[in-house]
């Protein structure tokens, strides 16, 4: 409406400007150029805005018409939807039953002839049957992780290590371990043998000055004994010598003896 009012106040303008030029007479040219121009504007006008109008004009009078019958006026259709399911209503099935949740159909709900929702408004669910622990604490020396017998489990704390060396074995000595995580076993000071090697004379196993500690000196050798035929001073095979006796002066004794000195 605005925008024809506006035009047709420029339509006035155009007429008090001919209207100036031309006081005594206006000529017929001009007054037809003048018509010409306003049938222009008012055929614009009225296609830009008699849709608007109409609509407008229309949608008011219906409102108005069913005001006045006591109608209600229509409003757009709007389809129902299912609001979220409600929380369980028990953690599991406790003999009496397993749990229901319920939802409601309104977000949003149905309007304006809409579609109702679909499906059921309840349910059941946590259907398992509540378990009851066929164990709750620990006993008396009970340690690591056990079952409650319903899929969990019990922590009865960390075992204690058993040591897999306790005693001390033949040669071991000093601080060792005994297999467990900072444990240790004292096998008492380590020995330096005082002996270590064999020295002339020595034969046999012998200590080597440490508890339990010996050192290999060979087979010992056992010494000649003098026979019937031999005289003399002789060998006795293990580095020392043996007094046969004289030789042409008699015979010598079974066993031998010791040289004598000369």
């Amino acid at each position: 409406m605005y925008p024809l009012l506006g035009k047709m106040a420029k339509m006035k303008f155009i007429l008090k400007y001919f209207q100036k030029k031309n006081k005594p007479a206006q000529t017929t040219i001009e007054y037809l150029l003048l018509l010409t121009l306003v049938a222009v504007i008012v055929i614009i006008s009225f296609r830009t805005l008699l849709p608007r109008v109409r609509g407008s004009s229309l949608s008011f009078f219906d409102r108005a018409a069913a005001s006045i019958m006591g109608q209600t006026p229509a409003v757009p259709a709007v389809d129902g939807h299912w609001c979220p399911w409600t929380p369980c209503s028990k953690p599991c099935d406790d003999g009496t039953g397993p749990g229901t949740q319920t939802r409601v159909c309104e977000c949003p709900r149905p309007a304006g002839g809409g579609a109702p929702c679909f499906g059921p408004s309840s349910q059941n669910c946590n259907t398992q049957v509540c378990c009851t622990p066929t164990k709750t604490g620990c006993n008396t020396g009970e340690c690591g992780l056990f079952s409650d017998g319903c899929g969990g489990t019990i922590n009865c704390g960390v075992c204690p290590c058993v040591p897999t060396k306790t005693t001390c074995n033949l040669g071991d000595c000093g601080i060792l371990p005994n297999g467990c995580p900072g444990g240790t076993i004292d096998c008492g000071p380590c020995c330096v043998p005082t002996k270590t090697r064999c020295e002339t004379g020595d034969c046999g196993i012998l200590p080597n000055g440490c508890p339990g500690g010996t050192i290999d000196c060979g087979p010992c050798c056992v010494p000649k004994t003098c026979g019937p035929l031999d005289c003399g001073i002789l060998s006795d095979g293990c580095g020392g010598t043996i007094d046969c006796g004289i030789c042409g002066g008699g015979p010598a004794s079974p066993g031998g003896g010791p040289a004598s000195p000369a």
